[in-house]
């Protein structure tokens, strides 16, 4: 653990963990400190590991780790002398782990001198504003948001409590609700791809663009990825959807809650983005379609028709998952066939 970026916040009791884990304790002393985690393979006597993924069991049987989190099922593999912490989903019960022993983010509650503050800006407690950062004229900031350096705040941009907007990062036309993470590089309402095509040497007459962007709480969005502004109706992030690094989203684009966008998703305007639903990397949606709640595709998929609820598609144009993989067997088939040399 490279203390240099991580600030360490424990140790703490096995007993204080177990209800804010998710966990029951199967063997090991209640009043034990805990202040560190680390892999099965290098985890020492002070330091928590978990097993999340059967293929690692070997792995288990040998670790040095003060404590483990398994499965009910995997207890009686973990040596003797490991405290042992039961989790129906151990890699979910890590994951709450880590922000109780550790803090990645700065937040002292201090604004740099280089910042620039217009006066008619809002500005709830404890936040913290960095070198050279710019909050226009009329935006509002939540209670404990912390704004990373050189990032562009504009007019009237709303920040919920908590949020955290990384470098380098401009936000307009935008309402961010509760604990928003906007990572480094992103830009989020700017004018989306909206004109008018002409088919003569006139030039395209771009479309003014009326509409903002709605980030609901716990959103997440990564590095380099871009959200347009709304035309006439807003373009909307519900609830806690994850979108990954240099991610694009058109102008009017619903994504639904908890939806998950893999690097270099691009989607084009008016789409529908379904509750849950999954798009993994580089999967391109045509614009005005919607993708039914609880659907996933494939990587490199292209979706050119509405996606039905709780479908799995996949390839170029998408199609049931069942179906694709007989294409693509097909398609192997005949390129082993023609390859082949001929016989005298």
């Amino acid at each position: 653990m490279d203390l240099r970026f991580i600030r360490l916040k424990g140790p703490l009791s096995i007993e204080a963990l177990l209800p804010l884990t998710e966990t029951s304790l199967f063997r090991g002393k209640p009043s034990q400190l805990f202040g560190s985690v680390a892999p099965l393979e290098t985890a020492t006597p002070e330091d928590i590991a978990v097993l999340h993924n059967p293929k690692y069991q070997d792995s288990l049987k040998t670790t040095q780790a003060g404590a483990v989190i398994v499965t009910e099922k995997m207890a009686a593999y973990v040596p003797e002398t490991t405290t042992v912490l039961i989790s129906e989903k151990p890699l979910r019960s890590f994951t709450l782990l880590l922000p109780l022993l550790f803090e990645d983010d700065p937040s002292e509650g201090s604004i740099h001198p280089t910042a620039v503050i217009d006066p008619s800006v809002s500005l709830g407690k404890n936040c913290c504003i960095s070198p050279y950062a710019v909050i226009s004229e009329g935006a509002t900031l939540g209670d404990d948001c912390w704004i990373g350096s050189h990032t562009f705040i504009g007019p009237g941009v709303v920040l919920g409590p908590s949020c955290r907007i990384a470098s380098h990062v401009s936000i307009t036309h935008a309402i961010l609700d509760t604990g928003v993470v906007v990572k480094a590089g992103a830009r989020i309402g700017q004018r989306g791809f909206g004109f008018f095509l002409e088919e003569t040497s006139i030039a395209h007459l771009t479309q003014l663009q009326l509409g903002r962007v709605l980030i609901g709480k716990g959103v997440e969005i990564g590095s380099n990825t871009t959200i347009d502004r709304g035309s006439l109706k807003d373009t909307l992030i519900e609830d806690f959807a994850r979108i990954d690094n240099a991610v694009q989203i058109g102008h009017n684009v619903h994504v639904g809650k908890g939806a998950v966008l893999v690097a270099q998703v691009g989607i084009a305007g008016s789409c529908h983005i379904g509750d849950y639903s999954i798009l993994a990397g580089q999967v391109g949606v045509a614009g005005h379609l919607t993708v039914g709640a609880g659907a996933r595709i494939a990587a490199k998929s292209g979706i050119a028709k509405n996606v039905p609820p709780q479908s799995t598609m996949g390839g170029i144009p998408a199609v049931p998952i069942g179906d694709w993989r007989r294409q693509m067997i097909t398609l192997r088939h005949l390129a082993t066939k023609t390859s082949s040399p001929k016989k005298d």
